[in-house]
């Protein structure tokens, strides 16, 4: 039967480096999230965290008014 330790070990590594790791992302993904007005406002609302408010502020549509339509934006209505 092997060593409990030899098991555990390298899952004790990986582990730590997944943490460090979501660590680091973590530091940007706020750091993106404080450093834009709309994210920041959506942040305002309860229940949305910086996660949704950089996902939502990254897949939206919304054009602002004093926008003016390209030639190559065909869906323009």
């Amino acid at each position: 039967m092997p060593d409990l330790a030899e098991i555990v070990e390298p899952l004790l590594e990986a582990r730590s480096k997944l943490r460090e790791n979501f660590a680091a992302l973590h530091r940007k993904l706020l750091a993106i999230v404080r450093d834009d007005a709309v994210c920041r406002r959506l942040t305002t609302i309860p229940g949305v965290s910086p996660v949704v408010a950089l996902a939502f502020t990254a897949t939206s549509t919304f054009r602002p008014a004093s926008a003016t339509p390209r030639r190559s934006d065909r869906s323009w209505g």
